[in-house]
Order: C-alpha cells, then structure tokens, then sequence
C-alpha cells in the first residue's frame, strides 16, 4: 500500500538522511535530548533493568546469570520513557540492537547512555528516531570510523530533523500502531513455528518409538522412558547394534586438510540440518578430529539439550566434540538419525548428562542407550514417511519465518520512512496501511 507524500522537501545534505519536508527544522541532538547521569546513591532502587534485543526489561539478579557488580550504587537511574543507548563494544558488535525506551522506573549500567526528551520533541518520536538510526547503524560511522564506545559527548551533534510537536505525534501515534500490528503479526508466525516445531518432534517420538501400524500389539519394553514399543520389535543396546569410530587424525595432515570438518556449531537443534561447511584448513584445525564415512552419523556429546546430530553428506571429518557413529547390517543409518532426533532419547540424554559440571554424553552413557529396533522394511517405511512429512512441515515453518523476514525488513522501512517525512501519516488511520 503506497502512502501520500509531503507536497514540499528540502534537501539536507546528509547522505544517511537525504531530503525531509521543507517545514521540517534542524537542531543538534542536545538542543532536543538532555542526558540523564542520576546515580543510584545509597542503593535507593533495587529494580534492576537489561537492554535486550533493542527491549528495556527487568534483570533476575537472583538467578545470577551474567556479571553483577558488588553493589548497584554505580548504575544510573532511568525514569519511564528515557532512552538507553548502549554504544560499547562498537568494534565488535555491529549487529545488536542498541536503543531502547525505559517502560518504567529502575537502574542500569552506568556504561550506557541515557537521554530524556525536551519539549521540543515528543518521547515516542524521538525514541523511534533514535531506533531509527539504530536500525540504520547510523552510530558506527560516527566521529569518522567505528570506535569501541561511545558517550553523549559524541553523540551531542547528531542532525535532528523535526516537525511540529502536533505532527511529530502524530507520526508517533501512527507508528505505536502500526508497529504493535505488525508485532502481533510476526508473534503469531512465532507461535505457528512452535507449534510446527513440537508437531515435528511428536511425529518422529511417535514413528520410531511405536511404528506406523496403529493397530500392532504392544509390549512393555523394560525401560521406563521408553514405554510401550510393537510387539515383534526388538530392544537393544546400542552397542550391540553401532559402534563409535576411535582414533583419531591430525587436520593439518594433507590427505585431510581440505575435507569438510564438521563441528557443534555447524548444525542446527533439533533438526539435523547442516547450516554450512568449512574444510579444516578454513577452520584453522590443529588438533586431532574423526573420520566420517558417507551416511554415517555425527552425534554431538557436548551440551546435548541443543541435539546436535546430523547424517554426513560425505567422507568428512568430526570435532572431537562430536561422535562419528556406525551402524551395523540390521539397522538404517537414516532410522538411527530420527531415534537420536527423538523426544524419549534426547530426555534421557539430558538427564544422564546433568550427571557432570558440564553437560556431556560419555562414550559408556550413550553404548549403554537401549533403542527400538523394527524389522529392516518397517525402518525403510519409517525413514520415508517421516521424510515426507518433515519435509512438508519444514516448508510451512520456512514460509512463516519468511513472513517474518518481511514483517520485521517492512517494519524498518516503515519507521524510516515516517519519522524522515518519505511519506506523509497525518491523515492516515493506524491499521488501514502497511500491508506486508
């Protein structure tokens, strides 16, 4: 939906903003926005606030996750609608989001900016203004290049283009809701990710755990997570039925140097999907890693609530973190893949690894693991349906998380476009533009 415009602009001369309307004025960030520096002397707030993904939320500082000073004398107070701009880590981190609008009263660290408006400019409006240039990563080429922090001082000079205050919230009202709706949009498409997500899980407990014949006579199987399996199935140990390569390669070898080495990082929870390769060499590999042989099975025993477990797409190599697993002549490799993939399984998994400080499967945990196994043809059936059915619904969750790309890339433009007069929202009714 196209939306009108401003019948006059001028140009500004700033490459990042280009032309405004031409009854639009400019001031310096600090004629508009003061900085706040009121300390939490005497400890008086205890609410504890977090910048998080571009969200003002209250701190657990019972939980203890995270660095937590000795006292919170040091943090700053923020009142309800101040601004807070984390502008550290700039070299390194150009991704976050840094701008966010205090919900309500609290402290936070006193390494962030903290800015509160005049009333020159409405607070929701400079918030988006703020969340614009964020957006935009307008901070980073600040002061001639990207240093790793900043201050107000730094910041005191920034252009502000504005309207008049009725039309600034104007604009601000018109964005709260638009940008609320497009919110509640992209939730929905969260929870139907979820919701596919735990449809996907269910279907592969289901299938390897009872078989795809709903009318087959159960038996007890003898371990308690597992349940009830078809009658004619066997259960066994694993290591009676897969073995884990031993012995280890150098990476800097030239026979295996340039073969794809396969680490935690590089495949997706819960899925088995790879997410990218890097050969050895790529990766910087110096000290011993596995030998994986096409179809074979990489198990990761580190952190195993992530359930890292991929099939290998050819003769690669493993981190030492990872388990290179074989499977012998009366069972399929792909029906192992979904068994390891499995709510039952990755529960005991858990479960067993809470066991250590850092959670890790050791080699006699996992060749003590009893498994289900059917009849060879009811693993080829099982590996296909569950091919196809996955397959379907890993295609409805791609189409949703592409629906949030465009929310969420419609979003931005939106913001930007409003609060630098491309188009012109005075008139508009919240709700009545914006298609995605």
């Amino acid at each position: 939906m196209s939306f009108p415009k401003y019948l006059e602009y001028q140009d500004t001369g700033i490459a990042w903003i280009g032309q405004v309307p031409a009854h639009w004025t400019l001031y310096p960030l600090f004629a508009v926005l003061r900085e706040r520096d009121e300390r939490n002397t005497g400890n008086f707030e205890s609410n504890v606030l977090s910048l998080s993904y571009g969200r003002i939320i209250r701190r657990d500082v019972e939980s203890n996750h995270g660095l937590l000073p000795e006292s919170f004398e040091t943090y700053q107070v923020v009142n309800p609608s101040n601004m807070v701009l984390r502008l550290t880590d700039l070299q390194n981190d150009q991704r976050s989001l840094r701008v966010g609008m205090a919900p309500e009263r609290g402290i936070i660290t006193s390494a962030y900016v903290c800015l509160e408006a005049t009333s020159k400019i409405d607070k929701t409006f400079a918030y988006q203004l703020l969340n614009m240039y964020d957006l935009h990563k307008v901070f980073y080429g600040l002061g001639g290049g990207v240093r790793q922090s900043m201050g107000f001082e730094d910041l005191k000079r920034l252009p502000i283009f504005l309207p008049p205050l009725a039309e600034q919230r104007a604009i601000a009202a018109f964005l709260d809701a638009e940008t609320a709706r497009i919110d509640a949009l992209v939730a929905k498409q969260q929870a139907l990710i979820t919701t596919l997500q735990e449809k996907r899980r269910a279907l592969i407990s289901h299938v390897v755990t009872k078989g795809l014949d709903a009318s087959a006579p159960m038996k007890d199987s003898g371990v308690p997570w597992l349940g009830a399996v078809p009658a004619h199935w066997e259960v066994v140990r694993f290591r009676h039925c897969c073995d884990i390569t031993e012995g280890q390669i150098d990476p800097k070898d030239e026979h295996f140097n340039e073969r794809i080495l396969i680490a935690p990082n590089h495949v997706e929870p819960g899925t088995g999907r790879i997410l990218y390769t890097e050969t050895a060499t790529e990766q910087g590999a110096i000290s011993g890693k596995y030998l994986v042989r096409l179809g074979e099975i990489i198990y990761s025993k580190i952190r195993p609530a992530l359930n890292k477990v991929c099939l290998s797409q050819g003769d690669w190599l493993c981190s030492a973190d990872m388990y290179p697993i074989q499977v012998r002549s009366d069972l399929i490799n792909e029906y192992l893949f979904y068994f390891l993939l499995s709510d039952p399984f990755v529960s005991l998994m858990i479960e067993e690894s809470m066991r250590v400080a850092m959670p890790k499967i050791n080699r006699e945990t996992l060749t003590d693991c009893p498994i289900p196994v059917p009849p060879m043809d009811e693993q080829t059936a099982a590996v296909i349906y569950i091919s196809q059915e996955t397959a379907a619904i890993d295609t409805l969750i791609a189409k949703a998380q592409a629906f949030i790309v465009l929310s969420r890339e419609h979003r931005t433009a939106l913001i930007a476009a409003a609060v630098t007069g491309q188009i012109d929202v005075r008139g508009c009714v919240a709700g009545a533009f914006a298609s995605v």
